[in-house]
């Protein structure tokens, strides 16, 4: 799995459950040893709890949202600002758009 599955919304939205929705709203770049996913968020979507091996960026552009990990349950505000936050190797993790948002995830070529 890339950066995580969009699931509230879509399925309200009469995407099928089970399928890759994050691929249908997600694009990808590649370039300079790293590899991009920008996922643009509705209220209320949310990329849904996943991990990975290795510890990775994740930029929130635009907007608000939750992020939840193994450790921690916080807020994000790139209203103002962009903002940024290392999820380390291993940690489960998700997004909840509180508003709509653009959440980057940022992966060294090949892994993401």
């Amino acid at each position: 799995m890339g950066c995580g599955t969009i699931t509230r919304k879509a399925i309200d939205a009469g995407i099928i459950p089970g399928v890759n929705v994050l691929e249908d709203v997600s694009t990808n770049h590649v370039g300079a040893g790293v590899s991009v996913k920008a996922t643009p968020l509705k209220k209320g979507m949310e990329v849904i709890q996943h991990k990975h091996s290795y510890p990775h960026l994740s930029v929130l552009v635009s907007g608000l949202v939750a992020l939840k990990n193994d450790d921690f349950s916080r807020i994000i505000d790139a209203r103002k600002e962009p903002q940024s936050v290392v999820i380390e190797a291993n940690q489960y993790h998700s997004v909840i758009a509180l508003t709509d948002a653009l959440w980057l995830c940022v992966h060294v070529e090949g892994k993401g």
